[in-house]
């Protein structure tokens, strides 16, 4: 259900869903070839919070387990192995 840790400082907005600063415990199962749906739950009670799509990354490069884009020179992305999705800082 869950294999990533994250804490965030600031509020960021994932796909329909925010994260407010504070800590969550994330997972991902395989939808299909190109796709990863990815889970998001507080860390503290385990209470869903939301899931997003990620997608296959076409770009070339070295594949990481987890990778965190931040804002600026390139959109601010999260990157599982060879899919990604995209956030926003929620203000």
């Amino acid at each position: 259900k869950y294999s990533h840790f994250l804490i965030t400082q600031v509020g960021i907005k994932c796909g329909d869903f925010e994260l407010r600063s504070g800590e969550y415990v994330f997972g991902h199962k395989r939808t299909d070839q190109d796709t990863l749906k990815v889970s998001f739950y507080e860390a503290a009670t385990g209470k869903h919070v939301g899931d997003i799509k990620a997608q296959v990354d076409p770009r070339r490069g070295p594949v990481r387990s987890v990778t965190i884009v931040p804002p600026g020179s390139e959109k601010p992305m999260i990157k599982l192995g060879r899919f990604f999705f995209e956030y926003s800082i929620s203000g």
